[in-house]
């Protein structure tokens, strides 16, 4: 009768010893992601900071009454893609014309 209680305390430390192993091992995981969030957060705050000053300079330009001008290449564009348009569109309506003997 003695070895039964002989083996549960005995026992008790070892598991004692496995439950502080399990906690430190849990703890370890909490910390990790509490770190990874510590450093999400972070990068998000920069994130937030750097718009903030867009969003201040944008702000004193819309109230100065300055605006950012056109590109001289995006005015260029436009016009070889208008060009190109009405090109494209006067070679559909003459290939109708050729096409359809009774049209004006």
């Amino acid at each position: 009768m003695n070895a039964p209680e002989h083996r549960s305390a005995d026992s008790a430390p070892v598991t004692l010893a496995r439950l502080e192993g399990k906690v430190d091992a849990a703890l370890a995981a909490q910390t990790a992601r509490l770190e990874e969030h510590a450093r999400r957060l972070d990068a998000t705050d920069r994130i937030t900071a750097a718009h903030s000053v867009s969003i201040g300079d944008l702000e004193r330009n819309a109230a100065a009454g300055t605006r950012a001008g056109t590109s001289g290449w995006t005015i260029a564009s436009v016009v070889v893609s208008s060009i190109v348009g009405l090109g494209s569109l006067l070679a559909v309506l003459v290939t109708l014309v050729r096409a359809i003997p009774g049209a004006p």
